[in-house]
């Protein structure tokens, strides 16, 4: 390519940049409330979730058709300056802000005690199954 269509490229580029989820989120904490999604040992789980419906805009401006619509879902703590965890989702348009939240916040606890486990059984380099003439055989 010629520096000037090189040039001309990463302006184009520059005046497109869109701006990141967590400023995205920043600039509507009015639509973030206060979920409990479980009782704890010490009491119940909570903290500041807004929901929102999207489409990801992965690869759009090379002409790619926009992805299905999925549920962001961005987790404010009580007392914190600004957002802090993002998850997408692909459950139903139907499904409650309360449900969002339950689940992905037992995602954590799936995963972390799924670590512990393959700790505990020395399967740490563990990757999984591969499959041979449709039976399972460990990797």
């Amino acid at each position: 390519m010629k520096a000037r269509t090189l040039q001309k490229l990463k302006r184009d580029l520059e005046a497109y940049v869109s701006e990141s989820v967590a400023e995205w989120a920043f600039t509507r904490q009015e639509t973030f409330r206060k979920v409990t999604w479980r009782q704890g040992s010490k009491g119940p789980m909570s903290s500041r979730f807004a929901v929102w419906r999207m489409r990801h805009a992965h690869r759009t401006s090379a002409g790619a058709e926009p992805l299905a619509a999925c549920w962001l879902i961005a987790e404010w703590p009580i007392g914190a300056a600004a957002p802090a965890k993002f998850f997408f989702a692909n459950l139903p348009e139907t499904t409650s802000k309360k449900d969002l939240v339950r689940m992905v916040k037992n995602r954590w606890w799936v995963e972390h005690s799924y670590k512990e486990l393959k700790d505990e059984l020395g399967l740490d380099h563990f990757e999984g199954a591969e499959r041979v003439n449709d039976f399972e055989t460990p990797a």
